[in-house]
């Protein structure tokens, strides 16, 4: 159906269509208003009790548990410490899972001592009853709503702006990876702490209130000890300083310093206890990659568009046709806002707060589970937009408006209000979607009493999650793990295996395999190193041994494997993937070669 904005502007002058806003809004003026929000935004993510674990979920369980997988003890407080650069570790993590080619500084450990106090009490309390896990996720993103209701009356008054802003942000579908994931409820740990620290600090400067002189700050740093995704917080500090902040230069800028200071002191402390945290001013340069490149992706998502981490995911040229929309559909929503911006402070506010807050998204991309803080600040921009129409419209102007604001009003009904608690409910069962696929491939790998007692060689796995991350989800699950295993190449494409010996075997690549199989291209700054391997790179681990003969700018595209044992020795398993699991594979007499198609 065509849009007539013109006859849309007709029919909202008439005195039925402004009649027709106010059942619409009268709920949310109540004072229960803001409660209906949050009841709504808590029963439409009450799926997520039936998500299970999901791989990130494993990689907890398996350090609070001390599996051999994961060969270092971990304390309760450094559960999320994945990977570390020690030589000893990584030789035992390449070992049992067959990552075989993790660079020698490959670091994978966040700060997050708090909330992994909290993760492993859960583990000991109930370790493996997720429904239970899930629904205290979902009681944090209750407690979220609360406190972010509370800041939404706070910037916006007690009428029907904030509750809409509220309403808004709880039907967010960019919140569900976070709240049905367990392994992610760090975040809404630590923005419910956010939240209270720009609650404490707009009072504190707004009305003197002086126990926000202490309270803003001390809950900032109690964020920043619950994840370091927390430092969204100086976005909407900062804009508060730019725009909002009365006090004459020295006094505005001092209070900012505090919040400054306190995450400088935290980055310096994360980094000399080796956790992996991103310093945006160690390389500048990468810095503004990660947010040409995922900024306009992030915005999209928060303007409607779902599913972010997938759209980054897609081939060079979609992905830069993704980012190039995302720039223009942020141009044209500001372009769009631009006078009710010019008038309104808050709005102003919410709009660099929110913008700003990508910014630190973008250096540890992971695509929807990053919009959170965002939102924080899109949620009322939103909902003080939706309110300068209504208000034209009960006015009998509507007429005065453009017809872009229009477009871009039906747009944002029919996203946010209208698809996206749809998306949420949906959204939430993604980890049992993803569960039951990987559930499905590991079903095709062998599970018999004997391979506890042999090597598995999966000769090309498509991906992470279906090679090396597919035995870490059998370690926590209890689940049959060979004595060793080795993952000879992650690869999506095609490929030549040749028996070069009795005891070797040589893969050809087309196209170089990074040592880290992440595209630099699309994640500038990550806390994995993704260097490349030369010609002539050796990895020695138990009687295996992985030669790179030729390289490309890229990395390998030949590599040559020996055993200890000859290839068709029994105590070898080899699996080889099919293009929707894995099946038995024979290696080929000596001198033969097989293709190997994606």
């Amino acid at each position: 159906m065509q849009l007539r904005p013109r006859r849309l502007r007709e029919q909202a002058l008439t005195p039925d269509i402004r009649a027709a806003l106010e059942p619409l809004l009268r709920p949310l003026a109540r004072p229960e208003g803001p409660w209906f929000a949050i009841g709504l935004g808590v029963i439409l993510c009450l799926p997520a009790l039936f998500a299970g674990f999901s791989l990130g979920d494993d990689l907890l369980r398996l350090a609070a548990a001390d599996h051999s997988v994961l060969p270092v003890e971990r304390a309760a407080f450094d559960l999320f410490s994945v990977l570390e650069p020690d030589a000893d570790q990584l030789r035992t993590i390449a070992n049992r899972t067959g990552l075989w080619g993790l660079p020698s500084d490959a670091n994978l450990r966040a700060p997050r001592p708090l909330t992994s106090l909290l993760q492993a009490a859960e583990l000991w309390a109930w370790p493996s009853h997720a429904w239970l896990m899930h629904l205290h996720s979902i009681a944090w993103f209750a407690v979220l709503l609360v406190v972010v209701g509370a800041l939404y009356r706070r910037y916006l008054g007690g009428g029907w702006i904030a509750a809409t802003g509220l309403l808004l942000f709880a039907i967010e579908d960019a919140h569900a990876p976070t709240v049905a994931t367990i392994a992610e409820r760090h975040q809404l740990i630590a923005a419910v702490l956010v939240a209270a620290t720009l609650l404490a600090h707009h009072h504190w400067r707004r009305d003197a209130w002086s126990p926000g002189a202490w309270i803003g700050p001390s809950a900032f740093a109690l964020a920043l000890l619950c994840s370091e995704t927390a430092v969204a917080a100086l976005a909407y500090l900062l804009a508060y300083t730019l725009v909002l902040e009365r006090a004459p230069g020295p006094q505005q800028w001092g209070a900012f310093a505090v919040y400054a200071a306190i995450a400088g002191a935290w980055l310096l402390g994360a980094a000399s206890f080796g956790y992996s945290v991103v310093d945006p001013l160690t390389d500048p340069l990468a810095t503004l990659a990660a947010v040409a490149t995922h900024g306009p992706l992030l915005a999209l998502g928060q303007l409607g568009m779902p599913f972010t981490e997938i759209v980054a995911a897609w081939p060079s040229p979609w992905a830069g046709a993704a980012t190039v929309t995302g720039a223009l559909a942020v141009a044209c929503f500001g372009w769009t806002l631009a006078p009710l911006l010019a008038l309104n402070p808050i709005a102003r506010f919410w709009a660099l707060g929110a913008l700003l807050a990508l910014v630190p998204a973008c250096l540890g991309f992971r695509g929807d589970t990053a919009l959170l803080f965002a939102s924080i600040g899109f949620a009322p921009l939103l909902a003080q937009f939706f309110a300068a129409v209504v208000y034209t419209a009960r006015n009998g102007r509507l007429d005065s408006l453009r017809q872009p604001v229009v477009a871009v009003l039906v747009a944002s009904v029919i996203l946010h209000v209208v698809a996206a608690p749809l998306l949420l409910s949906l959204r939430t069962l993604a980890p049992l979607v993803a569960e039951a696929h990987v559930a499905a491939i590991d079903a095709t790998l062998p599970s018999d009493a004997a391979l506890s007692d042999q090597q598995l060689v999966i000769v090309n796995a498509p991906d992470l999650v279906a090679g090396p991350l597919l035995l870490a989800r059998r370690a926590a699950s209890g689940s049959v793990l060979p004595a060793s295993a080795r993952v000879l190449a992650v690869h999506d494409g095609a490929m030549e295996l040749t028996r070069a010996a009795e005891d070797r075997v040589t893969i050809t690549l087309g196209s170089g395999m990074l040592r880290v199989p992440i595209d630099p291209a699309r994640a500038p700054v990550t806390a994995i190193a993704a260097a490349t391997f030369a010609a002539g790179d050796t990895v020695e681990i138990d009687g295996f041994v992985a030669e790179v003969t030729s390289a490309d700018a890229r990395g390998a595209t030949e590599i040559e494997f020996r055993f200890d044992v000859p290839c068709d020795n029994e105590s070898l398993r080899w699996v080889v993937w099919n293009g929707t699991g894995y099946e038995p594979f024979t290696p080929p007499a000596l001198g033969d070669s097989v293709a190997l198609d994606p």
